[in-house]
């Protein structure tokens, strides 16, 4: 799921609750603007990412058992 703070520029990407850790996250479409960084809302952390045509992955490395984790992204003008 996304949303997107058009005022700030910013996306916003949740990722629902997972017993795993280190569990790879992906998403097609969407993507990230080249040379940014995917911060994590949990906990504030920068997320290292990578872009595969036209998927994003990077890997979790928190379990998300007991809640949603929330990334923030500048997105890419080609997503408008």
């Amino acid at each position: 799921w996304f949303t997107e703070n058009k005022t700030e520029g910013k996306m916003y990407a949740f990722v629902f609750p997972s017993k795993e850790k280190n569990k790879t996250v992906e998403w097609e479409n969407n993507a990230p603007k080249k040379n940014t960084e995917i911060r994590s809302l949990t906990d504030n952390s920068k997320i290292k990412w990578k872009q595969e045509g036209n998927k994003t992955m990077f890997v979790s490395e928190t379990s998300s058992e007991n809640r949603v984790c929330v990334y923030e992204f500048i997105p890419a003008k080609e997503n408008h």
